[in-house]
C-alpha cells in the first residue's frame, strides 16, 4: 500500500509450550509515508499531487496518527468475539521516546482475499462486508470509547492536506496512462464539478436530509439502524462508502 509494507512472516517458535496455540504464520505491518513520497516524486512536477516539504510533514504526522488509532481499536475490539476483526498480537505506537515504533502483528486470516479499489465488488460480496461491519458497530455501542484518538476527526484533518489542487493533480495523472480524447474529456469535466463537490459531507448529512432522528429505531421496524452512531463509525455513512468504493454507477 501507500501507507505501509507488509510481510507475511512464516513462525519459527522457540521456547513455546506444547499446548499453546501459537499462529503458523503472522502478518508484521509497518507504517510509513516512504513508499507514497517515493512514487510521487518519481512524477514530473506537473503530475505531483503535492510537492512541500509542510504538506509530508502534515500527511507524515496523519499517518502516524492513524497508525496510533488502528492499534488502539485492535486493543479495543479484543474482548469481542467473532467479529471480522483480525487479532492483533502486538503493536507499537509512534511515540517520540520509544525506539521500536509503527509497527503492528497480526493474524493472517487464511480464507480471504484482497481486493483493489478499482475492483467491481459483487452484490452478495457487499452484502457480507455490510453485515461483518454492522456486527462491529453495535460491539462499539456495548463499551466506551477508551482512546482519546477515537474522538479525533482524522478525516477533517486528512482534508486539510489533500486540498483540491490535490485532487485535480491525482486526475491530470490519469493522462499519462490514457490521453485519448475521451479520457481527456473524462477528465475536464471531472475538473470542472471538483468544487461543487470538494468537502461536500452529504454521507455525514443524508440522515438530516432524509428527516431520521440519530436513534437506533426511527419509527417503522423495516427503518431498524437507519442511522446508528457509534464511538467507531455511522452506518449510513459507512455503507454508502464501501458501495461507492466497490460498486460501479450503474450498479448503486
Amino acid at each position: 500500500g501507500f501507507t505501509s509494507r507488509c510481510t507475511l512472516i512464516t513462525c519459527d517458535w522457540v521456547g513455546g509450550e506444547w499446548d499453546e496455540n501459537l499462529p503458523k504464520r503472522a502478518i508484521l505491518k509497518i507504517s510509513s509515508v516512504l513508499p507514497m513520497r517515493r512514487v510521487i516524486e518519481a512524477l514530473p512536477k506537473e503530475e505531483r499531487m503535492f510537492d512541500s516539504e509542510e504538506a509530508w510533514a502534515a500527511l507524515e504526522a496523519q499517518f502516524c496518527e492513524g497508525h496510533n488509532t488502528e492499534i488502539d481499536t485492535y486493543k479495543f475490539f479484543a474482548e469481542f468475539e467473532h467479529l471480522a476483526v483480525p487479532k492483533m498480537f502486538f503493536g507499537y505506537p509512534f511515540d517520540a521516546n520509544s525506539t521500536i515504533y509503527g509497527q503492528i502483528c497480526m493474524e493472517f486470516v487464511e480464507n480471504s482475499a484482497m481486493m483493489s479499489f478499482t475492483e467491481a465488488a459483487p452484490l452478495k460480496l457487499l452484502k457480507q462486508i455490510a453485515r461483518a461491519l454492522g456486527k462491529v458497530q453495535a460491539c462499539s455501542v456495548n463499551k466506551n470509547a477508551t482512546s482519546p484518538q477515537f474522538t479525533k476527526d482524522m478525516l477533517g484533518d486528512f482534508a486539510k492536506t489533500m486540498n483540491s489542487e490535490a485532487y485535480t493533480n491525482a486526475f491530470n495523472l490519469l493522462k499519462s496512462y490514457d490521453s485519448s480524447p475521451r479520457m481527456c474529456e473524462a477528465i475536464e469535466n471531472v475538473e470542472k464539478l471538483l468544487p461543487d463537490y470538494y468537502g461536500s459531507n452529504l454521507m455525514s448529512t443524508i440522515h438530516k436530509q432524509m428527516k431520521y432522528r440519530p436513534v437506533l429505531v426511527s419509527g417503522e421496524t423495516d427503518h431498524f439502524i437507519v442511522f446508528q452512531f457509534t464511538h467507531h463509525g455511522v452506518g449510513v455513512e459507512d455503507l454508502l462508502r464501501i458501495q461507492m468504493y466497490s460498486q460501479l454507477t450503474k450498479d448503486r
